[in-house]
């Protein structure tokens, strides 16, 4: 787990809950009222406040693009803020989409504003991994390749960003070597977190990511190998604060994919209100989370199995990491 003393920088907030699709890793409640304009501008103080020379700001969901209009409100808040403010201070944005509403307008708007894209795509897994929500319905595969073509064409800094399951390990490669042929300047994976990884699945998972990495320099493609995976580990207690719809914060990936399939986390990994608490009063509730987490489930055997698992995986991709 990251040094607390490091201060943190980036600020994740869940804009909205809703999404069209329903995808295997994301288990939680979607009827909340998304983020109102308080609260979004809440977040964007919280990142400026940090006490660092950069800020960071992540528009979650859900599907943030389905509010699109409050996310070009909060990131133009946010640069008036700094401007006004903060002078000198780096300012980032950054946005995870399903990649479905990334037409020419909504692209227009966020690269005026310098965001990058992390569009999430799963690779020969799609359509098992993130079905639609609506049955019945054709899946939307040409909308998600006219989405990664237009990026690709205006050449806006944008990541593919996978989720990968242990049984999907195999394909991650393939896949990867697939992207990077169509344009995609940077792939970037995720282990997915919520379900029992056997040791030798994890080394094979950051095994293939190596080769990723070596592929791409023996064929001289511009792909950055740290931005391979996160440097956040472990994933489920990472050192970074996620703020959901109602305010409250919480470490890592708690809020949305752990809701329901580790709901005890809700608990361990809560940091407090954002609404009352600066970044700094937030984050000094975070020590001591892995230890929470592997106590609440104790007399649990599967989830326990499964927390402890997920803890290792974190030091699985950290000492991979390390040697890159």
């Amino acid at each position: 787990m990251r040094d607390p003393s490091r201060g943190v920088e980036t600020v994740a907030m869940l804009v909205t809950r809703a999404c069209q699709l329903d995808c295997v890793y994301c288990r939680f409640r979607r009827d909340m009222p998304a983020m109102d304009d308080a609260l979004l501008r809440r977040c964007a103080d919280l990142a400026l406040e940090n006490g660092s020379e950069q800020a960071a700001l992540v528009f979650l969901g859900g599907e943030p693009l389905l509010r699109l209009g409050k996310v070009l409100e909060t990131m133009d808040y946010a640069s008036a803020r700094r401007d006004a403010e903060f002078p000198g201070k780096r300012l980032s944005f950054s946005v995870t989409t399903n990649g479905l509403l990334l037409d020419d307008a909504a692209l227009d708007a966020l690269e005026a504003r310098g965001a990058s894209i992390q569009l999430s795509l799963d690779g020969s897994r799609q359509e098992a991994q993130r079905p639609l929500k609506a049955a019945g319905k054709a899946y939307p595969s040409a909308a998600l390749d006219a989405a990664f073509a237009r990026l690709v064409r205006r050449k806006v800094p944008f990541a593919v960003h996978s989720v990968i399951s242990p049984d999907g390990v195999a394909d991650l490669y393939n896949d990867a070597l697939v992207y990077l042929e169509r344009g995609a300047p940077q792939v970037h994976f995720q282990y997915r977190v919520g379900v029992e990884w056997p040791r030798e699945a994890g080394l094979a998972y950051v095994d293939a990511i190596g080769r990723v990495g070596a592929e791409a320099r023996r064929r001289g493609l511009p792909l950055d190998p740290k931005e391979l995976m996160d440097s956040n580990e472990p994933a489920i207690v990472s050192w970074s604060v996620t703020v959901d719809v109602d305010g409250l914060a919480y470490l890592g990936c708690t809020v949305p994919a752990m809701e329901k399939i580790l709901p005890a986390l809700k608990t361990t990994n809560l940091l407090g209100d954002a609404r009352r608490l600066s970044l700094r009063e937030l984050t000094a509730a975070a020590p001591g989370a892995a230890e929470r987490a592997l106590a609440a489930h104790r007399g649990d055997a599967a989830r326990e199995r499964i927390v402890a698992s997920n803890l290792a995986m974190g030091e699985i991709c950290l000492n991979a990491e390390a040697s890159v």
